[in-house]
């Protein structure tokens, strides 16, 4: 009986870790992003099992941690792409991908256009607002 009436209190204290965890690994994103991480360099970092932290992900983000990692380079990704001069090459390395047509994929899949397309189409609607801005 006594067994029953702590489990709501251990289940208690392993969300507090699990969100503990989520929080590091999510830092490690952050901070890492750009070099060419593994999920497994990230739980070996934490001291966990790669397979709990995958379920940790999936329970708290609702995807893999390997799809948050490229969903956080895509974002940053486009940021570069509209707000500085950087190649589209230099964009893709500076935000972890191994290489252009990896890039181009993930970028397409996620825009539905190209890495060029989007900064392109991104650079006028700036331009657009700076200019209407100056007329007032």
């Amino acid at each position: 009986m006594e067994l029953l009436g702590r489990m709501p209190a251990k289940e208690k204290e392993d969300e507090v870790y699990e969100g503990q965890y989520l929080k590091k690994a999510i830092q490690y994103v952050e901070d890492n992003y750009s070099y060419d991480i593994k999920i497994q360099d990230m739980a070996d970092w934490m001291g966990i099992d790669r397979t709990y932290l995958y379920r940790i992900f999936i329970r708290e983000t609702g995807m893999a941690p390997k799809a948050y990692l490229t969903e956080y380079r895509l974002k940053h990704a486009m940021r570069m792409l509209c707000s500085s001069q950087y190649s589209i090459t230099e964009t893709a390395y500076s935000c972890g991908f191994c290489d252009t047509v990896s890039f181009h994929n993930h970028f397409r899949k996620k825009t539905g256009m190209t890495p060029r397309s989007y900064r392109r189409k991104n650079r006028i609607r700036e331009t657009i607002s700076v200019n209407s801005e100056e007329s007032y």
